[in-house]
Protein backbone atom coordinates (compact mmCIF):
# COMPACT_ATOMS: atom_id res chain seq x y z
CA UNK A 1 0.00 0.00 0.00
CA UNK A 2 2.90 2.35 0.89
CA UNK A 3 4.60 1.67 -3.03
CA UNK A 4 1.60 2.53 -4.16
CA UNK A 5 0.61 5.90 -2.24
CA UNK A 6 4.32 6.74 -2.89
CA UNK A 7 4.38 5.55 -6.96
CA UNK A 8 1.12 7.80 -7.05
CA UNK A 9 2.58 10.89 -5.06
CA UNK A 10 6.62 10.79 -6.09
CA UNK A 11 5.90 13.61 -8.85
CA UNK A 12 3.93 15.99 -6.61
CA UNK A 13 6.68 15.46 -4.08
CA UNK A 14 9.77 16.07 -5.82
CA UNK A 15 8.06 18.90 -7.77
CA UNK A 16 6.48 20.30 -4.40
CA UNK A 17 10.11 20.51 -3.00
CA UNK A 18 11.27 22.57 -6.41
CA UNK A 19 13.57 19.09 -6.58
CA UNK A 20 12.75 17.46 -10.44
CA UNK A 21 14.37 14.97 -12.24
CA UNK A 22 16.25 17.39 -14.77
CA UNK A 23 17.29 19.23 -11.07
CA UNK A 24 18.98 15.96 -9.98
CA UNK A 25 20.86 15.15 -13.28
CA UNK A 26 21.94 18.91 -12.87
CA UNK A 27 23.50 18.92 -9.38
CA UNK A 28 25.21 15.57 -9.96
CA UNK A 29 26.32 15.86 -13.55
CA UNK A 30 24.00 12.50 -14.44
CA UNK A 31 22.18 12.03 -17.63
CA UNK A 32 19.63 9.43 -18.36
CA UNK A 33 22.28 6.77 -19.01
CA UNK A 34 24.55 7.31 -15.90
CA UNK A 35 23.63 7.96 -12.62
CA UNK A 36 23.68 6.57 -9.00
CA UNK A 37 20.55 5.10 -7.26
CA UNK A 38 22.84 6.28 -3.77
CA UNK A 39 22.48 10.09 -4.56
CA UNK A 40 18.62 9.60 -5.57
CA UNK A 41 18.42 8.61 -1.75
CA UNK A 42 20.16 11.42 -0.69
CA UNK A 43 18.83 14.49 -3.63
CA UNK A 44 15.54 13.23 -2.63
CA UNK A 45 15.80 12.72 1.39
CA UNK A 46 14.90 8.98 1.18
CA UNK A 47 15.67 6.46 3.84
CA UNK A 48 17.64 3.45 3.07
CA UNK A 49 14.18 1.45 3.81
CA UNK A 50 12.26 3.05 1.23
CA UNK A 51 11.11 1.64 -1.93
CA UNK A 52 12.69 4.11 -4.73
CA UNK A 53 10.84 1.87 -7.43
CA UNK A 54 9.09 5.24 -8.38
CA UNK A 55 11.62 7.32 -8.35
CA UNK A 56 13.31 5.48 -10.80
CA UNK A 57 10.08 5.11 -12.85
CA UNK A 58 9.81 9.01 -13.03
CA UNK A 59 13.59 9.24 -14.25
CA UNK A 60 12.93 6.24 -17.14
CA UNK A 61 9.43 7.87 -18.09
CA UNK A 62 10.95 11.25 -17.58
CA UNK A 63 14.22 10.32 -20.03
CA UNK A 64 11.70 8.71 -22.57
CA UNK A 65 9.29 11.29 -22.84
CA UNK A 66 11.23 14.76 -21.44
CA UNK A 67 14.64 14.15 -23.48
CA UNK A 68 13.26 16.20 -26.87
CA UNK A 69 11.40 18.22 -25.40
CA UNK A 70 14.47 19.39 -23.40
CA UNK A 71 16.66 19.33 -26.21
CA UNK A 72 14.09 21.92 -27.83
CA UNK A 73 14.01 24.13 -24.86
CA UNK A 74 18.14 23.66 -24.30
CA UNK A 75 19.02 25.20 -27.89
CA UNK A 76 16.23 27.53 -27.82
CA UNK A 77 18.13 29.00 -24.77
CA UNK A 78 21.61 29.14 -26.58
CA UNK A 79 19.73 30.56 -29.07
CA UNK A 80 18.51 33.33 -26.30
CA UNK A 81 21.68 33.41 -25.18
CA UNK A 82 23.39 34.49 -27.86
CA UNK A 83 21.36 37.05 -28.77
CA UNK A 84 22.60 38.58 -25.10
CA UNK A 85 26.14 37.69 -25.77
CA UNK A 86 25.84 39.72 -29.03
CA UNK A 87 23.93 42.40 -27.47
CA UNK A 88 26.50 42.84 -24.84
CA UNK A 89 24.76 41.74 -21.77
CA UNK A 90 26.46 38.56 -21.09
CA UNK A 91 30.41 38.49 -21.68
CA UNK A 92 31.72 35.49 -22.94
CA UNK A 93 32.63 33.51 -20.08
CA UNK A 94 29.20 33.77 -19.07
CA UNK A 95 27.96 32.79 -22.21
CA UNK A 96 30.75 29.58 -22.95
CA UNK A 97 29.68 28.18 -18.99
CA UNK A 98 26.00 28.22 -19.80
CA UNK A 99 26.33 26.73 -23.13
CA UNK A 100 28.43 24.21 -21.94
CA UNK A 101 25.94 23.00 -19.72
CA UNK A 102 23.35 23.40 -22.40
CA UNK A 103 25.04 21.10 -24.93
CA UNK A 104 25.16 18.75 -22.71
CA UNK A 105 21.83 18.46 -22.45
CA UNK A 106 21.32 19.08 -26.44
CA UNK A 107 23.61 15.89 -26.98
CA UNK A 108 22.31 14.10 -24.49
CA UNK A 109 25.72 13.61 -22.32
Amino acid sequence: MKKIILSLLFPFLCFSQEKTIESFFQEYNYNCENYSVEDLYEFFGFDIEDDVTPALEAINSFCENGSESNKNEAINEVKQLKELLDSGILTQEEFDKKAAELKKIILGN
